[in-house]
């Protein structure tokens, strides 16, 4: 609900992905808790009216909550329109699937959304996130919508003088024509850095990320499951080799079986061996 919340809302798939990554799709745990928080008041669904696509926004009564429990969400205010813009929610919704990249497969725990940036800071243009492990901290800015160069010779100057004491200012974009362009328009700035919102989305080993200058660093990926993310299979992989905590209930089951036949077999190996050598000594 605090995420949702800090984020406007979330999808059904981004809220399996984020709290849900062991299951093995989104109509098992995920949607049976989705319902629950729904039927108890705490969420609530808004259909588009372009598509399928169904939001999950948080209630007065689910703010509430978050303020009794003294959440970040809870001191933020509703989105009280019936359908957002659609470039808005397109925006929103792939600032929030960054997000869920960072903090699940990259291992970034912290996560400081643009609304509460904009609380501490006032006015002015701030980030859609800040992104902290501990070691390393970045200041996100997804783009998937290009603005005119009067706009980035403002806003890439500002963030350089507000985040230079973070590692980097990354930009993820949409298209390659579109990050070509604004590697140009950054040139001077050789704090910020850019990568493609495809290669982020469908990391299999990391990401990597490349500034005007023809500098890079990559990000590994932390978290190697589940079927829920681009960029994994299970098939033709050796569970042996799968950290135990990612395993769900099937493969921990299958595993269990297979000691269980081995166990069986070297069991029947020794009767076989016992009753030898008794014949012989007979």
């Amino acid at each position: 609900m605090n995420t949702c919340q800090e984020q406007w809302f979330m999808t059904l798939l981004q809220i399996a992905m984020r709290f849900f990554k062991k299951s093995r799709d989104i109509q098992q745990r995920p949607v049976r808790r989705v319902r629950e928080l729904v039927n108890e008041g705490y969420l609530r669904a808004m259909q588009l009216r372009i598509g399928e696509k169904r939001l999950y926004l948080v209630t007065e009564k689910g703010r509430q909550h978050l303020r009794k429990k003294k959440l970040p969400g809870g001191s933020l205010r509703l989105l009280k329109r019936k359908n957002p813009n659609s470039l808005t929610w397109e925006h929103d919704e792939q600032v929030t699937n960054v997000r869920i990249v960072f903090q699940t497969l990259l291992g970034f725990k912290e996560w400081t959304p643009e609304r509460i940036l904009k609380k501490k800071t006032g006015r002015g243009k701030v980030p859609d996130g800040v992104a902290s492990d501990g070691d390393f901290q970045f200041a996100i800015e997804v783009e998937t919508s290009l603005k005119n160069k009067e706009y980035y010779r403002r806003v890439f100057p500002q963030f350089h003088a507000q985040y230079h004491h973070l590692t980097a200012i990354l930009y993820v974009v949409k298209n390659e024509t579109d990050m070509k362009w604004l590697m140009k328009q950054a040139r001077r700035w050789d704090s910020i850095y850019f990568a493609l919102l495809k290669d982020l989305m469908e990391m299999c080993d990391g990401v990597t990320f490349h500034n005007a200058e023809g500098w890079s660093f990559s990000l590994d990926r932390a978290y190697r499951g589940s079927v829920l993310f681009p960029g994994f299979k299970w098939e033709g992989m050796d569970l042996h080799d799968i950290p135990e905590e990612e395993l769900d209930e099937f493969q921990k089951g299958q595993l269990e079986c297979e000691q269980f036949a081995r166990e069986a077999q070297e069991a029947r190996a020794k009767k076989k061996r016992d009753r030898g050598d008794e014949k012989n000594a007979a």
